[in-house]
């Protein structure tokens, strides 16, 4: 659904540092070349000891604001007060699914692609530069009080960290050369893990008690929108998890309003829920075919949930849309949640061309997702005909893939409670009623405790489109 430092001498020791006491310092990876990369952090940026990055004192920053059609659409609710298949997955992180596997059967795409966008290209402070600041009352009537970028630094609810996902093997040793400070790789895109910094975006974790106005977080959204012919790829090293977190990487259309121009949903789940759902949300007219098999007769992985992508469909729970979920067949790679994050996390890769919407993933804990991983990594033209089986894909002739979906923005965002993670329902069949012993979500998340993990680490971003 949602939205998300230059020191006079950067030294190795900054590095080292734990962000929230859970990231580990990255020994060898990191400290030899804190020198060689000084000076590429965002003038006024340090890194804050034992909580995460924070502006010095002298950093100035604006405050941004999203368009005017994008403010107006950002700002209508994208899911309803009813979600039926919140309540049907476990909260077993280890009971979880991957979707990626070097011998998997090809998807039947022949289309390459060209890299047009690496928010990772430069120094940190231009990833954020590449994003709008949503900061208006919650459109799903979350518990959060969205920061502009400027409230968003000064309360260290975004910057940077040390690369957490960091993966060893002979085809990612190609794709980054052998001096691991090069930024750019085989194919000469820079990627994450050749980068000094991975990027942070978490909410109020410091105030013990919020009573008014919801908690702060953080919803960003990408001053760029894509077309049909376009891929995203995700590196993901953790995500916000636990009880009353709604937690979102997703892509949603203008200028229309909603649902009019479509959204995807690639990561969205709440609460404890240890599988990734995707969703794509639409007005009417828009369905997928098949049971496990698109129209093509090509399997995907994960388990259909609902087949309409209208929001208004009367035989759907109202704005549910049509959802392929996380089958949980395969453990070595959890999909969402603490269980993600103790994997350490993954990447998610998003296609969306005129023949439908395909959604990938690849844990970094899966020997064989990695080594899929690194020959995408190493190529400069990725093709998905050789990605393997997906976890979701919405195809066939029940939509007009490339008219339903237009002028997508990527946004980066953690709701609390709301809608969905603070629905009755929800918050008691997730188990979080009984583990937390509060009786709402929002009783729960007033409190600062127990949301250590809500918050994003990104490794990488990065979007292809056909040429």
């Amino acid at each position: 659904m949602f939205t998300s430092v230059k020191p006079s001498a950067l030294s190795a020791a900054f590095l080292l540092l734990a962000l929230d006491g859970l990231f580990k310092p990255v020994g060898a990876r990191a400290s030899p070349h804190a020198a060689a990369h000084d000076g590429e952090l965002p003038e006024g940026w340090s890194y804050f000891p034992g909580y995460g990055p924070t502006p010095s004192p002298s950093a100035s920053s604006s405050s941004q604001k999203p368009e005017g059609d994008r403010a107006k659409a950002n700002s209508t609710p994208r899911r309803g007060s009813t979600v039926a298949h919140a309540p049907s997955y476990d909260s077993n992180p280890g009971d979880t699914v991957a979707a990626a596997a070097a011998n998997a059967p090809s998807t039947g795409s022949s289309s390459q692609y060209t890299l047009v966008d690496d928010y990772f290209d430069k120094s940190p402070s231009h990833f954020f530069d590449k994003f709008d600041f949503f900061d208006q009352t919650s459109p799903t009537s979350g518990f959060v009080k969205y920061l502009d970028r400027g409230l968003a630094e000064k309360s260290t609810l975004i910057g940077f960290v040390p690369p957490q996902i960091v993966q060893q093997n002979n085809v990612e040793a190609a794709a980054y050369g052998a001096n691991p400070g090069d930024n750019k790789n085989a194919g000469g895109t820079s990627t994450n893990n050749a980068n000094l910094f991975s990027v942070y975006a978490g909410i109020d974790k410091q105030t013990a008690s919020v009573t008014n106005g919801g908690r702060q977080s953080v919803r960003i959204s990408s001053k760029k929108s894509y077309n049909p012919g376009t891929l995203v790829i995700a590196e993901i090293a953790h995500m916000p998890s636990g009880c009353g977190t709604w937690p979102a990487f997703w892509m949603l259309g203008g200028p229309q309003e909603w649902p009019a121009s479509g959204e995807i949903d690639i990561v969205e789940q709440v609460n404890s829920c240890a599988r990734n759902s995707v969703t794509l949300h639409t007005g009417p007219g828009c369905a997928i075919e098949g049971g496990g098999k698109n129209s093509s007769g090509v399997d995907y992985a994960g388990n259909l949930v609902t087949r309409n992508c209208d929001v208004n469909d009367p035989n759907q729970d109202k704005n549910e849309g049509c959802s392929i979920a996380d089958s949980g067949k395969n453990t070595a790679a959890p999909s969402f949640g603490e269980g993600f994050n103790k994997a350490k996390g993954g990447t998610y890769i998003t296609e969306w061309t005129t023949s439908g919407i395909t959604v990938w993933f690849y844990g970094a804990s899966d020997p064989e997702a990695s080594k899929t991983l690194g020959a995408i990594r190493a190529s400069k033209n990725p093709d998905p005909s050789t990605f393997g089986k997906p976890m979701a894909k919405f195809a066939g002739g029940g939509c007009d893939w490339g008219k339903e979906f237009e002028n997508l923005k990527i946004i980066i965002n953690t709701e609390l409670c709301g809608q969905w993670a603070g629905r009755a329902e929800a918050w008691e069949s997730s188990g979080c009623k009984k583990k937390t012993g509060a009786e709402t979500c929002q009783q729960w998340v007033q409190s600062a405790k127990g949301l250590e993990e809500a918050y994003w680490v990104f490794d990488g971003l990065r979007v292809y489109e056909k040429k």
